[in-house]
């Protein structure tokens, strides 16, 4: 009974083990459900081998625990050994600070100055699996990258809660051990508190496969907005290689036309003529250049759309030609960024301006985005939603689309929000190009 339970509680770490590796990387490889139960009890085999052959020697028995973590989590996820050798010392470590949490509690809360019994010794060791496995979900929560992807704040209480029920059950039975009378009943009451912690730990397990698929349909999402901008100014500019090639068809019309006004000596005409015209290209033509082939397309393109929604666009600009950004990437990033303040300035009802910044400067492309908004502005974690609830959902989404590419290349972002005005700062390191401003506003409508 004793190796049994020895096993058991061994398999629990384990557990434990895979769950907090899952919290800061993702496997290389795939494997099938199966292969996880099976790694875990292989490795809880090992380990309680490995306990029993080393018990004299502590510091041994360690240095085999974080060797077996390493080997055991290179197996079954496949990255280096030198990130799994870390994240072993640190769940070691993670262990030795359940074990003090647990002394602690029974020390100063509890006021045990002994382990009276089996009963309470095991108690005790239960109680330091659930304040591991509490440990790693407050890990998950604030150092996970996925984990925000489960659930919202409410549910995060919850899942912190069950642990904690546990440690509470485990501590009542332990100061009421006087009424336990006979073995079966101390074997009963031992299975019962394995039974609650597994059950916690097969709850995070459930969590973790609801947090799995909620991040790759948020990725599927972000995927499906990516190719939807792509899609748009793929489309304008093929718009704009039309135009051009009308306009340069145009272009003799013109001329022979005002030629022609010219031999009749219709000054008035001409000029008339030549407004009409210019009005025309004003609109037809590219009204930024950048020197830089797919931002022209992003901006131009969606400074009209501004400028249809109804805003006053403030914006200034430098040489951007020697951008070395992924042309992908720079259209997702600017279209999710004009998007978002196109999107707030349509729902605005009195003043609606966009105002942004694209330079290349000191070796760093900066990009200063900041419009007015209708509404209350609420932070869930990274996202920023409005109380007006059409799009959000996209809308968040496509701040996630900005963040993931700016920490791609390195770079730093500030978003905040305050008087009606939300604002988007973003830097990324670059080689310098020159510096030519230009600077352009435009009437509001």
């Amino acid at each position: 009974m004793v190796y049994l339970q020895s096993y058991l509680i061994i398999l629990l770490e384990v557990a434990c083990l895979y769950l907090f590796q899952d919290t800061f990387t993702r496997s290389k490889v795939s494997k099938r459900k199966i292969v996880v139960p099976i790694w875990m009890l292989l490795v809880s085999a090992v380990s309680l081998i490995g306990t029993w052959l080393l018990s004299e020697s502590l510091i041994l028995k360690e240095m085999f625990a974080i060797i077996l973590f390493t080997v055991s989590l290179y197996i079954i996820n496949r990255n280096s050994i030198k990130k799994n050798f870390l994240l072993s010392v640190c769940f070691s470590f993670l262990l030795v600070a359940a074990d003090f949490i647990t002394m602690l509690i029974g020390s100063e809360i509890l006021k045990l100055k002994t382990v009276g019994s089996d009963v309470t010794g095991v108690a005790i060791v239960l109680m330091s699996k659930s304040v591991l496995l509490l440990l790693i979900i407050l890990s998950r929560r604030f150092l996970g990258d996925r984990w925000g992807y489960a659930t919202d704040a409410v549910d995060e209480f919850w899942y912190i809660i069950f642990p904690i029920i546990s440690i509470c059950v485990i501590a009542a039975i332990v100061t009421r051990e006087y009424r336990i009378k006979y073995v079966e009943d101390i074997y009963f009451i031992w299975g019962v508190l394995f039974a609650l912690v597994a059950m916690n730990i097969l709850l995070m397990f459930y969590i973790k496969g609801n947090s799995e698929k909620n991040y790759l349909l948020q990725e599927k999402r972000m995927l499906e907005l990516d190719a939807r901008s792509q899609q748009i100014l793929y489309r304008s500019l093929e718009e704009k290689i039309v135009l051009q090639r009308r306009l340069s068809h145009d272009y003799k019309n013109h001329l022979s036309y005002i030629r022609g006004l010219l031999e009749l000596g219709k000054y008035d005409k001409i000029s008339e003529y030549i407004d009409k015209i210019n009005g025309k290209l004003d609109h037809d033509l590219d009204m930024i250049d950048t020197n830089n082939t797919t931002i022209n397309t992003v901006i131009n393109t969606k400074y009209y759309e501004a400028k249809k929604a109804g805003a006053a666009v403030v914006f200034k600009i430098s040489d951007l030609s020697e951008i070395s950004m992924d042309e992908v990437d720079i259209i997702v990033l600017l279209s999710n960024l004009f998007n978002n303040c196109i999107e707030a300035v349509e729902k605005c009802q009195d003043r609606k301006v966009i105002k942004f910044k694209i330079e290349h400067e000191r070796e760093n492309l900066i990009i200063a985005f900041e419009n007015t908004y209708d509404g209350r502005i609420i932070k869930e974690g990274e996202v920023y939603k409005t109380t007006k609830r059409d799009e959000n959902e996209l809308h968040g989404i496509g701040i996630k689309n900005v963040i993931k590419i700016v920490e791609k290349y390195g770079g730093e972002y500030r978003i905040d929000a305050d008087q009606n005005l939300f604002r988007t700062i973003i830097m990324i390191p670059m080689e310098r190009g020159e510096e030519a401003a230009i600077l352009g506003v435009t009437p509001q409508g």
